[in-house]
């Protein structure tokens, strides 16, 4: 397979990720649920989520062309953390806590410190 083809493949995984959050969060594909009407533990979080499309929305004015636009921005910055954090690890600048290797078990170095030290 091409890197390209992998690239896809986790850019829809993530987009998918955001898009179910979203619905969570009551910002659903048509409309938005009043805050109110979600979980308390999320809401902190849906009012976060608000700011950010109300920057879409007063540019776009449409909420599903808005909300897509929102999971858009956050797919793209968490794809580029992790393709950062990616690079980082080859030019070992830091511990590896991506790549999977066999002398760690099939995990990253990271995983497994942490599962040595719980915290």
């Amino acid at each position: 397979m091409k890197l390209i083809n992998h690239v896809l493949d986790i850019r829809r995984l993530i987009q998918q990720a955001f898009d179910n959050r979203f619905s969570r969060m009551g910002l659903r594909k048509e409309t938005a649920l009043p805050v109110e009407q979600i979980p308390a533990e999320h809401q902190e979080k849906r009012r976060k989520l608000d700011e950010l499309m109300s920057s879409h929305l007063s540019e776009l004015g449409n909420y599903e062309e808005a909300r897509q636009a929102a999971i858009n921005e956050c797919v793209f910055t968490l794809f580029n953390r992790i393709a950062a954090i990616k690079v980082m690890e080859s030019k070992e600048l830091f511990p590896e806590i991506i790549t999977r290797r066999k002398e760690n078990a099939g995990r990253s170095f990271e995983h497994n410190v942490c599962e040595a030290f719980p915290q």
